[in-house]
């Protein structure tokens, strides 16, 4: 092989594995449950990123000593999608409104389930402050992505 017939190859191979790498991310994204998780929100801002949001999740009351590093949690919802219960993951049946989502620990027994922090175009600060739950896409083996901030509506009509 000569070596634009590898540069060729090699080119074609890396467009090849990053389509099929956003594909899959497509294809998890769509097939996923919208979810809103309680927030605890925290407010800094930073000259180098611009304006965002530190996010802590309310797990709501879940007991972190004697989880492993990392697993599943199981999670309940109403019939708005919000999260209702937090509970740990024992390979018990799920029932209809019950999915798993997955997690790990960080220092302090801290855990982890989504992005941790939350980036918002300048000037919006006061609006994302005003957020009660995160909205989290989950799949079906309960990978997480953030998808945006929720703020109630009764608190945008009082306005």
């Amino acid at each position: 092989m000569n070596k634009t017939s590898l540069l060729v190859f090699g080119s074609v191979l890396i467009f090849v594995v990053i389509n099929g790498i956003i594909w899959q991310k497509e294809h998890h994204i769509a097939n996923a449950i919208e979810v809103k998780i309680g927030l605890q929100p925290l407010d800094p801002r930073s000259i180098m990123q611009g304006d965002y949001m530190r996010l802590r999740y309310d797990f709501l009351k879940l007991k972190t000593k004697g989880l492993p590093k990392s697993g599943l949690l199981k999670i309940n919802l109403d019939h708005e999608n919000f999260i209702t219960k937090i509970t740990p993951y024992n390979n018990e049946e799920l029932k209809k409104n019950e999915y798993l989502i997955q997690f790990s620990k960080k220092r302090y027994n801290r855990v982890h389930i989504a992005a941790e922090s939350f980036m918002f175009e300048e000037g919006k600060g006061d609006y994302y402050a005003k957020a009660t739950h995160a909205k989290l896409l989950i799949t079906k083996d309960g990978a997480t992505l953030l998808k945006g901030l929720y703020v109630p509506p009764q608190i945008l009509q009082s306005q």
